[in-house]
Order: structure tokens, then sequence, then C-alpha cells
């Protein structure tokens, strides 16, 4: 009981006392202390800022909007978060493999990547890079598609839920998943296949694409926007299909075109949607759940 009372001739307790003979014990953990909310500063101001804005999705090329209820249809361009797990790193998927499937993938034509169960990528093969440089992909490509991104956000907006649902649905019930999509050049047609499959009872999942077509588009198709005032709807905006990336011509018809410099560099004033014949040939259980 003396240790928690001031001692005669002092008006310092036995606690103040302590804490003037450990001086360096304190200023070590104020310190630490400090350095510990200099770390958590950054998260907390980005978890406000997503609690602010709401989810932000992205659509082909890169283009991202804020889904908040409130916030305007704007387009945005912004740089990508990026967030490795080192615990969960390439060479971590690539061990819940068959070491034989892990060289085929490395040696495969097409593309294939690998993902964790929460679909951010875990790998892809050098014909994933492959295939982008190909196609023209700058710095931009690479840190939207890499180890640590989210395989989502390279997903349009309309398609978002579905390609969740469906990736979630073969990794909880450990069944493949096999759906067909376009990745078409401005010049060339292309048809793939991707085939979703999980790995290690539910570890993760590996996806595979797989290119079914490939020519050129049928000659008359292309139309270049010398002035793109038909394709604006009624709020200045163009309407992008993200299956087939055909543009939709204001006013009451549906009529979609294929224009090449849209499809090469998505316009800043492009809004995700999906045309027609995309639903009615590629996602018919969308237009039944309408």
């Amino acid at each position: 009981m003396a240790f928690f009372t001031a001692h005669a001739g002092s008006r310092l307790t036995g606690c103040q006392r302590g804490r003037e003979r450990e001086p360096a014990a304190w200023v070590e953990l104020a310190g630490l202390l400090g350095s510990v909310g200099r770390v958590l500063r950054p998260a907390y101001a980005t978890l406000r800022s997503i609690r602010r804005t709401g989810p932000v999705v992205e659509g082909p090329a890169g283009l991202r909007s804020s889904a908040h209820p409130a916030a305007p249809r704007l387009v945005t361009r912004y740089p990508p978060l990026r967030i490795v797990d080192p615990v969960r790193d390439r060479a971590s998927f690539l061990a819940l493999l068959d070491p034989a499937l892990a060289q085929r993938l490395e040696a495969r034509r097409d593309s294939a990547c690998g993902l964790w169960p929460d679909l951010t990528i875990a790998y892809v093969n050098p014909a994933w890079e492959r295939f982008a440089r190909s196609n023209g992909a700058g710095g931009g490509f690479s840190s939207r598609w890499c180890e640590g991104a989210s395989f989502l956000d390279g997903v349009g907006t309309p398609l978002r839920e579905y390609y969740r649902s469906h990736l979630q649905a073969a990794l909880e019930g450990r069944a493949p998943w096999t759906s067909e999509y376009e990745c078409s050049s401005p010049r060339m047609f292309r048809l793939y296949r991707m085939d979703v499959q999980p790995v290690a009872q539910g570890a993760g999942l590996l996806v595979l694409h797989t290119r079914l077509q490939q020519r050129p588009h049928e000659p008359g198709l292309c139309r270049e926007p010398v002035n793109p005032a038909p394709w604006l709807d009624e709020h200045g905006l163009i309407q992008q299909c993200v299956h087939c990336r055909r543009v939709r011509r204001a006013g009451p018809d549906e009529t979609w075109d294929w224009v090449p410099p849209w499809v090469e560099r998505v316009p800043d004033n492009a809004t995700g949607s999906l045309c027609p014949p995309c639903i009615a040939s590629r996602y018919p259980e969308l237009a039944a759940g309408a």
C-alpha cells in the first residue's frame, strides 16, 4: 500500500516516482504509439473516403465511377489501388496445383490466371502478359490486372455482380463454371471461352481463357465517329455495351454500332450498358431476372 501513497516530504506518489525513475521506457512507449498512429492514419483516411463516396467500380479500359447513389453520373480516371498480401503470393498459389499443371500453365498459348477466395488475382501466366502487350496495353493495364488486384476490377458494372456470383458459386460448390465472352480488338472479332475450376478444396480458383474464334470484322460494320452527336443520349453520355463494346445510337431505336476508335480508347463520357443481342445470346438469365 505504501507504493500507492505519497511519501513524507514529497508530493509525488509511488507511481509518479516510478515514471520519474524510468523516463526512457515512457519515451520509447510514446514513440511506439506515434509510429502506430502514422501507419494507421492513411488507412483510416481511405476508409472515411470509401464511406463518403461509396464503392468504386471499373469498366472496360480502366473506366471507373462511384457507385454511391448520390454521386453524379461522371466517369473519372485515377490510379487503382493494389494490395498484395505477402502470405498469398504467386508461389503460394502455384503450390496448390499439381506441378505438371503448373508447368502447362506457363507454356500455355492462351491466358490463364489464379484467384484467391476473395477474387483477387493470385497468379497470371506469361500468355496473359503477352496478350496485354500485343493489344497495346500500357502500365495502367498491368497495374489493374496484376497479382494482388481484384479480378472484378476489369468487369463492366452491369456484369460485375453476374461474374461475382458465378465465381463465388464455383468456389463454394467446388464445381466448374464455363462462360463465353467477346474480347475483340478494333479490327478483329475474337470470341473466348472462360473455364473456371476450384483448386485445393476451395482454396482458390483457376481461370483458363481459350480463344474460339478470331477473324476480321465484317466489311461495312465499322463506323468512324466524325461527330459523336448521333451517339449522345439526353445526359450527354455514350452508352457502350460492356460485352461486345458497341455503342448505342441516340433515339428510341435499339441500334448499336461498332466504332473502332471507341474500342481502342473508351470515351471519357462513356457509361457501361448491355445491348439486347448480348443479353439474349450471352446472358439470358439477366433478362429473366429483370
